[in-house]
């Protein structure tokens, strides 16, 4: 595994050094303090990129513009926010960003773990305590999601649950089209379809919700079972 660090804390940087090599003693990782130093590492293939949106001489709002930019350079690279910044709002504009994880620096070592872990298995990690991805309020609020889960799984089709399990891996409406033979635009029908379902409105949300609700399996989908 190839990993990137954008963060200006040397002791941070170790110490998110330490976690990857837990992953895998074997993980290549570089360890940049700033976007700049940064440029010739985007260039190549990375498995994943750990960026710090609060970095020197930047605005907040300099942050999400970057960061933006950096996950449309790089849209097959699960981007993963470790900030100082504990604000809800400031979670779901990673996330619309781009990043499939926002991660407080403040959380111990085990939890950063286990979200860099569930990002590199192809989900998304929200802080529960921070925002809650369909509703924006806490999630103690949110009544119990068992019913709900189930209601939504049925309601969603085979094909749509193909179309949901791509989706959530970053292909293009027209990129689902040619993996499971069809039209872009019947696929353009089952996005819509699918943000009905999970009471969602764009693609980063349907895959937070996805996630969320356990929808999003393993399963391959049903024209790649056939090749």
């Amino acid at each position: 595994m190839k990993a990137l660090i954008i963060d200006d804390h040397p002791m941070f940087q170790d110490g998110l050094e330490l976690l990857l090599k837990r992953l895998d003693p074997e993980t290549d990782i570089t360890k940049v303090s700033c976007l700049s130093k940064s440029e010739s590492e985007i260039q190549g293939r990375l498995d994943l990129i750990l960026f710090d949106i609060m970095l020197p001489n930047r605005t907040v709002e300099e942050g999400f513009s970057a960061l933006r930019v950096l996950h449309q350079k790089m849209l097959k690279t699960p981007i993963i926010v470790v900030t100082a910044l504990c604000e809800r709002g400031c979670v779901s504009r990673a996330l619309e960003a781009g990043a499939r994880a926002y991660i407080p620096k403040s959380f111990t070592s085990e939890i950063i773990l286990s979200a860099i872990r569930l990002v590199l298995s192809g989900g998304v990690y929200v802080p529960p305590e921070l925002f809650d991805p369909i509703t924006n309020v806490p999630i103690q609020r949110i009544p119990s999601a068992e019913a709900d889960t189930k209601d939504k799984r049925l309601s969603l089709t085979r094909r749509q649950r193909d179309v949901l399990s791509l989706l959530s891996q970053g292909y293009s409406n027209k990129e689902i089209g040619l993996a499971l033979g069809v039209a872009e635009g019947t696929i353009k029908i089952h996005v819509a379809a699918i943000f009905k379902v999970l009471s969602v409105t764009n693609r980063t949300q349907a895959v937070i919700a996805a996630n969320r609700l356990g929808i999003i399996t393993d399963e391959r989908p049903a024209a790649e079972l056939n090749t």
